[in-house]
C-alpha cells in the first residue's frame, strides 16, 4: 500500500501483480482490445453469459456511436445485437387494417426510413459477424424501453447520450434517465466515440456498504469477466460523508478478499464532493470505463443517487456502465 499525504486530494492504493497481456484482435475502425488476463470467474447458477445487447437508437450522432460500440463489442464476445427504435404513432398501428394506413403518410414514411436506417445497422453489424435484429415500438413513453427489456432476456443495454459538459443532470434525455433509474440489467451511456474501444480497466466507484455489496459487486464482476478487464474499486472520502482511512481501508480489504481473483486495485480519494472527486481521479488513473450503482429510492445517498451517475455521465468523456440495484 502506498500513501501520499502530501497534498489534497490525496489517493491511497493498494497494489497488486500486473495481470498477463494476451495477443491484440486485429485493428479496425473501431477496436475492441483484449488486454487482460483475469482467472475463470465462477459464475452463479443463475447467472447467463453475455448473450444478447439492446440498443435503443434515435439514430442521432451519439445513438450511432452507441450502434457501432454495441456491434464491435458483440463481435468481441460473439453476443447478438437487437436494435430498437420507437416511433409516434397517433392509435394502435399493430392492429390498424393495412387498408387504412395510407391515412397516415407521415408515419408510413418514418416507419420506411427506420427500417431503412436500422437495416443499414444490420448489414454493419454482419460486416462484422454479428448477429443483429430489428426492433420497432410504436409508442414513444420512456417506459416502453423497460417493458422490452423486460419482454426478452437483454444482458446489456448500450446506449447515446447528449450529456455536454455544463450541462445539469436534469438535462440527460428521458429515455436514458428513465432507463438508468429502472432497467434491471446493466446499462452502458456512452457519448463520444472513442478511435479505439479499450476496455482494460474499470474504475467501480462504490460506497462500502454492507446492504449493497454483493449485488453491485458481482454485477459489475460478471461484465467485467464478459469483456476480460480488471475492476479496481474506488472510494471517494468527503467532509459530508467523511469516513477514517483504517475503517474504509478494512471495509475494501474484506470485499477485496471475497472476490480476489478480480479486483485488481483499491483506491481512497479525498475530495470536497462526490461527483467531481470521481471526476479529478479518473484524470490521473485513465479508466476505459466507470461504473456507478443507482437506487430507486431516495433514502439512499452518495452513489445510490441517480443525480450522481447522471452527472458523471454528462459531465465525463469515459463510458459509464450504470447498475441499478433493484
Amino acid at each position: 500500500m502506498t500513501e501520499n499525504h502530501n497534498n489534497l486530494p490525496f489517493t491511497i492504493k493498494l497494489k497488486y501483480p500486473k495481470a498477463t497481456k494476451t495477443p491484440i484482435i486485429p485493428k479496425k475502425s473501431i477496436t475492441l482490445i483484449q488486454t487482460t488476463s483475469c482467472s475463470p470467474y465462477t459464475f452463479p447458477h443463475n447467472m447467463r453469459t453475455l448473450k444478447k445487447i439492446l440498443v435503443p437508437t434515435d439514430f442521432s450522432d451519439c445513438a450511432q456511436n452507441a450502434s457501432k460500440i454495441a456491434i464491435e463489442l458483440a463481435r468481441f464476445i460473439q453476443a447478438e445485437v437487437h436494435f430498437f427504435h420507437m416511433v409516434e404513432a397517433p392509435l394502435n398501428w399493430i392492429k390498424l387494417e393495412k387498408e387504412k394506413e395510407k391515412n397516415f403518410p407521415e408515419v408510413k414514411a418514418h416507419i420506411a426510413s427506420a427500417r431503412s436506417k436500422i437495416q443499414h445497422l444490420i448489414e454493419e453489424a454482419q460486416k462484422a459477424n454479428v448477429n443483429a435484429k430489428e426492433n420497432l415500438s410504436f409508442n414513444e413513453s420512456p417506459s416502453e424501453i423497460l417493458k422490452h427489456i423486460e419482454s426478452q432476456p437483454f444482458d446489456l443495454v448500450i446506449m447515446g447520450s447528449h450529456g455536454a459538459e455544463g450541462w445539469p443532470a436534469e438535462m440527460l434525455g428521458s429515455n436514458t434517465h428513465k432507463v438508468i433509474h429502472q432497467a434491471s440489467v446493466p446499462v452502458f451511456v456512452v457519448k463520444a466515440l472513442p478511435k479505439q474501444l479499450s476496455f482494460k480497466k474499470i474504475i467501480l466507484a462504490y460506497d462500502f456498504k454492507k446492504e449493497t455489496e454483493s449485488p453491485a459487486i458481482e454485477k459489475i464482476l460478471n461484465f467485467s469477466v464478459w469483456i476480460n478487464a480488471k475492476v479496481e474499486l474506488l472510494f471517494i472520502n468527503t467532509p459530508m460523508d467523511f469516513r477514517d482511512t483504517p475503517s474504509i481501508h478494512l471495509a475494501m480489504e474484506k470485499v477485496k478478499e471475497q472476490y480476489s481473483d478480480h479486483i485488481k486495485g483499491l483506491h481512497i480519494f479525498n475530495y470536497f464532493n462526490l461527483e467531481e472527486g470521481i471526476l479529478e481521479f479518473c484524470k490521473y488513473h485513465h479508466p476505459d470505463l466507470i461504473g456507478m450503482i443507482t437506487h430507486r429510492q431516495k433514502s439512499f445517498k452518495r452513489l445510490f443517487s441517480g443525480s450522481a451517475t447522471e452527472y458523471i455521465i454528462n459531465h465525463s468523456p469515459i463510458p459509464v456502465l450504470s447498475l441499478n440495484l433493484q
